[in-house]
């Protein structure tokens, strides 16, 4: 009980388990820099809130999916994790410009006050996000290709009656 309140008080709880396995030092010095407890647990909200959006689109993309019209559903999922890795891009860059400027408009007037508060709109989940789906999505994508590339090949080859 004593730890949970102590998780939002002004001056947060360090990263557990860093005070044991690296030393409590450390530990007092990455809290001071603002990596404690209080802004994990906003950055873990930020990254379950990009996921989320993520599932419901994928979601709603998957519910308009007709074989008739769409292909195949591999090359369909790859449209669709096309499409959130795009969006995700848009809306991490679109964070990182906003931020970038208020810090600017901060700077420009010497007040840390506006910079501090610009840089705490900052959505490091959904940065965190953006690059695993990134990674993840290319090469899913990658290998989706491949197989695709593969048994296109061997249609030519062996004709489409021909089965393995």
């Amino acid at each position: 009980m004593h730890l949970k309140s102590d998780i939002n008080s002004k001056v947060s709880l360090p990263i557990p388990l860093v005070s044991p396995l690296v030393s409590p030092e450390f530990a007092k010095e990455i809290a001071r820099y603002g990596f404690d407890m209080a802004n994990s647990k906003t950055i873990g909200k930020q990254a379950t809130y990009a996921v989320l959006i993520n599932t419901v689109i994928a979601m709603v993309h998957r519910l308009l999916y007709d074989e008739s019209k769409s292909g195949n559903i591999l090359l369909y999922e790859v449209r669709t994790r096309k499409i959130l890795t795009y969006s995700n891009v848009i809306a991490s860059l679109s964070n990182l410009i906003i931020v970038a400027i208020a810090a600017a408009a901060g700077i420009a007037a010497n007040n840390a006050i506006l910079v501090k508060q610009a840089l705490s709109y900052l959505d490091i989940g959904g940065l965190v996000v953006t690059l695993y789906r990134i990674v993840t999505d290319l090469q899913f994508i990658k290998k989706v290709k491949q197989e695709f590339l593969e048994k296109e090949f061997y249609d030519q080859v062996y004709g489409k009656e021909y089965d393995f």
